[in-house]
């Protein structure tokens, strides 16, 4: 039987926590088939073994794609998404805790409406003690169209921009092009959702949690990972949004777009300044958070040149639009 939905599961080094994720993803209720997609992105620690012995006693529910170099996480779900078989996809991390209702969840919520291309689910939080909690601001319920979907996912409230708590159908994201661009590591959901959002006809939201994100994991990217660069790529992951809307929807309403959204982002940005390190040569914080809100409203992009080239090159054509950057410092050497 074909796979209703694929689940793609990025692995690198989480042997301590991967046999919880896989116990869950092998256990799960309802009668929608699903397969699991393992991509073993170069383990040097136990996961390869861990892998080897789920697979062993489910040799038809789980696939492993094993890469000889770490590519990183945005390639690993890349190699999965070019795999997947079945009409839905999710990507789950390998650190988590999928609840036993994770495929029944986000199924039922993708086909609560028939022009649903996307869905998304609630979640649940693990702090480093092990202690669970909700979300502070209550998830969205409901359905909206794509401008008003991506604007929520702009506000970063009640709409959040992870993949793990959504599932996207796989003919929607290869007809539009839709893929994670694996030159970096941070902040690498929110353009993939974004441009979800805007190219499907609807998303639905269901407020039912199906899945527990260790967000206080020591050596995630989430918790010190990205280093001093934090809030530069998480500058670059908008600029690649204001593109990508650029390109859709057309400059006038996308420029509308980040206008209204422009004092959400500027907090959201806000967080990202005590992980910000002057060692790294970059330019101060507050500098680079104005000059990114002030450059996201403006009609003609700063690209070439910008330390986002990159970001946004990998993930749009080239665009009327995009302009000169000169900075003082750039981490791609533009």
């Amino acid at each position: 039987m074909e796979p209703l939905l694929s689940i793609i599961l990025p692995v690198f080094n989480t042997g301590k926590y991967l046999g919880d994720c896989l116990s869950a993803l092998v256990s799960q209720e309802g009668i929608y088939p699903y397969e699991v997609i393992a991509v073993d992105d170069a383990s040097t620690d136990d996961s390869p073994q861990i892998l080897e012995a789920f697979v062993a006693n489910h040799p038809n529910l789980i696939r492993v794609i094993r890469r000889r170099e770490n590519g990183g996480l945005c390639a690993a779900r890349n190699d999965g998404l070019a795999a997947a078989r079945g009409t839905w996809v999710t990507f789950t991390d390998s650190d988590d805790l999928p609840h036993s209702d994770y495929v029944l969840t986000l199924v039922r919520a993708a086909l609560t409406h028939d022009a649903a291309d996307c869905a998304c689910a609630g979640f649940d939080l693990m702090d480093a003690k092990g202690r669970i909690r909700k979300p502070r601001i209550k998830a969205f319920r409901g359905s909206l169209y794509p401008l008003a979907a991506a604007m929520k996912l702009l506000f970063d409230c009640s709409v959040r921009g992870y993949v793990w708590n959504k599932i996207f159908r796989r003919q929607m994201l290869l007809d539009n092009g839709i893929r994670f661009f694996e030159h970096r590591q941070g902040f690498e959901d929110l353009p993939f959702v974004f441009a979800a959002f805007l190219c499907s006809r609807q998303v639905s939201f269901v407020r039912k949690a199906c899945y527990t994100y260790r967000y206080q994991r020591p050596g995630s990217l989430t918790r010190g990972g990205l280093g001093p660069w934090r809030l530069q790529d998480h500058v670059c992951s908008f600029f690649a949004c204001r593109a990508f809307a650029d390109a859709h929807i057309g400059i006038k309403a996308a420029i509308k777009m980040f206008r209204k959204a422009r004092f959400r982002i500027f907090f959201s940005l806000l967080a990202d300044i005590p992980s910000h390190s002057k060692k790294a040569g970059l330019d101060h914080p507050v500098k680079i958070l104005n000059r990114a809100i002030k450059f996201l409203r403006r009609r003609e992009l700063p690209v070439y040149g910008a330390p986002w080239e990159t970001a946004v090159m990998d993930y749009v054509e080239p665009q009327s639009n995009f302009v000169s950057f000169n900075p003082r410092r750039s981490r791609h050497g533009k």
